[in-house]
């Protein structure tokens, strides 16, 4: 994607041009010659996975896979930080998740636990589609109630050993119960219930 001007007018109106580019490799391998020859073109890349298809989960986007060389508008530090979060929250939940496949979910460490259900709430609040149209301002807003709702628990978690995140997250707690809220319409939520939770959570730190 890039800017640029349209000079077929007096106006000069400015707009962007962005190239889509389109490859089916054999048996899906990503390193094949004809994603090569894509990615020379494009800087970056859309991974399709056949299985969150599966699972009805659109847009069906390999989060591991994918990435993008270039800039954004967005590129802050705050932004920076929140990418890298998400980005590594995901990568140790596909981690923990081949271990709960051998021996179960009840054998992992209470943060494991806690970081599975954060990446839950990412894939199906953030990743998933559940409005045409959302706003970079909003995604960074749910994006940052995430992270910090991931760093309370954590902390909660490491101050009081002897607890569970089954009982952090029972809803008869405050920390319970916001993580309830933003497991069933966080996507859906207004901007003042994102502005509104913040304060909560930035109360519980």
């Amino acid at each position: 994607t890039g800017n640029t001007t349209w000079f077929a007018d007096s106006n000069q109106r400015a707009g962007s041009v962005t190239l889509l580019t389109v490859a089916s490799p054999p048996g899906g391998d990503y390193a094949h010659d004809s994603v090569c020859t894509n990615l020379s073109c494009a800087q970056g890349l859309l991974a399709i996975d056949k299985q969150l298809a599966v699972k009805r989960h659109y847009p069906a986007i390999n989060w591991l896979i994918s990435y993008n060389k270039g800039r954004t508008h967005k590129d802050t530090e705050s932004w920076g930080a929140l990418r890298q979060f998400i980005k590594d929250t995901l990568t140790h939940a596909d981690e923990l998740s081949e271990i709960v496949q051998l021996v179960g979910a009840d054998c992992l460490e209470q943060v494991d636990q806690l970081a599975l259900k954060v990446a839950r709430l990412i894939t199906v609040q953030l990743c998933q589609q559940h409005v045409p149209y959302c706003t970079t301002e909003k995604i960074e807003s749910m994006g940052i109630l995430i992270m910090m709702l991931s760093h309370v628990g954590e902390e909660f978690l490491k101050q009081s050993p002897s607890h569970t995140t089954e009982q952090l997250l029972d809803t008869g707690s405050a920390f319970g119960m916001l993580f309830a809220q933003l497991s069933l319409r966080l996507a859906k939520a207004s901007c003042a219930e994102l502005g509104k939770w913040g304060e909560d959570l930035a109360a519980m730190q």
